[in-house]
């Protein structure tokens, strides 16, 4: 029996799909497959793009590795995620910015 089976708690297979992704140890993996085939594949996928967001090593690994990973609306928030964490600069709205020079009057 798979040690993903026996774990009943969705974080903790998120956990587990995500060390996994991270160690490239996820090919052809029985334990892999059944991180997201334990009725709450939504929400492992949920907790392993939120954590996309914020590890660089895990987004790395997704974006070179599985980039299939997920499936429709899934597949798209997983690329944003790993686009968020690896490109955390946001662009500057000029419209809304102001500078120094500008709150003291002198253009």
């Amino acid at each position: 029996m798979s040690v993903a089976v026996k774990i009943t708690r969705t974080k903790s297979r998120a956990t587990m799909a995500v060390n996994m992704i991270k160690s490239n140890s996820w090919e052809n993996s029985r334990q892999f497959d059944t991180c997201f085939e334990m009725v709450d594949g939504n929400e492992v996928m949920d907790s392993i793009i939120q954590k996309a967001r914020t590890d660089r090593e895990l987004a790395v690994a997704l974006k070179r590795d599985l980039p299939d990973l997920g499936d429709g609306e899934y597949n798209k928030r997983m690329h944003e995620a790993i686009e968020e964490c690896l490109n955390p600069l946001t662009p500057i709205n000029f419209n809304e910015y102001t500078s120094r020079k500008q709150k003291k009057g002198r253009y």
